[in-house]
């Protein structure tokens, strides 16, 4: 974890150098990603089913649904937009 962090400021010292866009606008940006991701992580760890194959679906759906309602209960601009696209394209059909 402190390489991961370390290498995380080295990597945003050119952005910043070039773009001004440094490692605390980054963070800012991904702060609604990194809360979902955690609460997306923490929720999955409750699960334990002994069927790994039942597991690994469930898992994975209930994560992009805990993922995705997060976002929108952050009200996340991209996952406000594109809920909006695909509801715009299913409404049309």
């Amino acid at each position: 974890v402190g390489t991961s962090f370390l290498a995380f400021f080295i990597n945003a010292y050119y952005p910043y150098k070039l773009f001004d866009f440094g490692p605390i606008q980054q963070l800012k940006i991904a702060k609604n990603y990194i809360v979902a991701t955690t609460i997306m992580y923490m929720s999955l760890l409750c699960i334990h089913i002994d069927t790994l194959l039942f597991a690994l679906g469930l898992k994975i759906l209930l994560g992009m649904i805990v993922y995705i309602m997060v976002l929108v209960l952050l009200k996340d601009q991209l996952a406000m937009k594109m809920i909006s696209i695909i509801l715009l394209k299913v409404r049309n059909k």
